[in-house]
């Protein structure tokens, strides 16, 4: 578990201080995790484009912005980054109480985009007690959608994807 939590916080620093200079590295890091743990990839693209949803309506109403117009593509593969770390580290969250995933769901969540602020990735044009608040909340609300979706993807398919690589 600590090293795919390590594995995973590489990936992060790799979007996020990388940015597009990283695609490659960030993609072949993806591709790797889909083709060693089975399952990944469908989940992936399923919670992977619940958050990049929520980061379009983010951009959208005006809480998050970028240097470039629109979704940065770094931006989408730390999103199926991060569903694939979720996938692969399911039977490990779904043992937990749901109220503990929920806090640090939501902390987690809104903390990695204010540490992506102040690493200049990202910009938070109304403020960082504003937009904070905002991710919070909203990084609250993934949380519970992709606790539920984690929930009823691993019952339904969960068995035919129980046997992960083994480091």
């Amino acid at each position: 578990m600590v090293v795919l939590g390590l594995v995973f916080n590489l990936y992060w620093a790799a979007a996020v201080l990388g940015q597009s200079q990283w695609v490659v590295a960030l993609v072949i890091m993806l591709v790797t995790a889909w083709a060693l743990f089975p399952g990944s990839a469908r989940f992936s693209l399923l919670l992977g484009g619940i958050g990049i949803g929520m980061d379009f309506m983010l951009i959208q109403a005006g809480v998050l912005a970028f240097d470039a117009e629109g979704m940065p593509l770094w931006l989408v593969l730390l999103w199926l980054g991060f569903a694939s770390f979720v996938w692969i580290m399911r039977s490990r969250l779904l043992v937990m109480p749901y109220w503990l995933l929920g806090l640090i769901g939501s902390l987690g969540g809104a903390m990695s985009y204010l540490a992506g602020y102040r690493f200049d990735a990202a910009s938070l044009p109304y403020g960082i007690e504003l937009s904070g608040l905002v991710l919070l909340l909203c990084w609250g609300l993934f949380t519970f959608v992709a606790i539920g979706l984690l929930t009823t993807v691993n019952r339904l398919f969960g068995g035919r994807y129980a046997k992960p690589f083994r480091f």
